[in-house]
């Protein structure tokens, strides 16, 4: 019989922001490699689950959740952000009201989450659309700066950056994890 396979370490990651932003597609992306090209259907809530090795060689499972963009779900955003360790906070380059509310999901995070240090990352998306861009790379790297957290520019249609922000994400709720107990260091040996 083989041995049996640790079970990977789970990452809870929420995908957050204004509707129509892309959070679904960015997840997708992500899963899939693959951009779906059609009308907007606003998500209510999704989960989507990969397993990634990160840097330390050890595989992780990101368990992204993927929720809605729209007011009257306030509840359920609330509650994935009382289960989350680690938040992204997208809003699109071509919409500005997005990048406006990214305040209202900052202050929620750290109303919830009660004043405990947790990752949290900004993605401006849709990068591909450069032509019509309202919101500059400058602005949205000067609010991620005020915040003291960490900025990617990202295209869910054509992939750009998608892997990189997740590993990114990723990579520093681990170490939130790790530090906190929430998740054990696999090189740590009891005396």
């Amino acid at each position: 019989m083989p041995p049996k396979k640790d079970k990977a370490p789970e990452l809870p990651i929420v995908v957050m922001g204004s509707g129509a932003v892309g959070k679904s597609c960015l997840a997708v992306q992500y899963q899939h490699s693959i951009f779906e090209e059609h009308d907007y259907d606003p998500t209510i809530e999704d989960n989507h689950r990969k397993e990634e090795e990160l840097a330390d060689g050890r595989t992780y499972c990101l368990n992204i959740r993927d929720t809605a963009g729209e007011p009257e779900f306030i509840g359920l955003l609330e509650n994935a952000i009382e289960e989350g360790e680690g938040f992204m906070i997208v809003y699109s380059i071509i919409d500005k009201r997005s990048f406006e509310e990214v305040v209202g999901f900052m202050e929620l995070i750290q109303k919830k989450k009660g004043g405990e240090e947790v990752p949290i990352m900004l993605v401006g998306n849709k990068c591909d659309c450069e032509s019509e861009r309202v919101t500059t790379t400058e602005q949205g790297q000067s609010l991620a700066k005020h915040y003291g957290i960490t900025f990617f520019e990202t295209s869910a249609k054509t992939g750009e950056q998608v892997k990189a922000c997740f590993i990114s994400i990723a990579e520093r709720v681990k170490e939130s994890m790790l530090k906190s107990g929430k998740i054990k260091d696999k090189n740590c040996t009891l005396m």
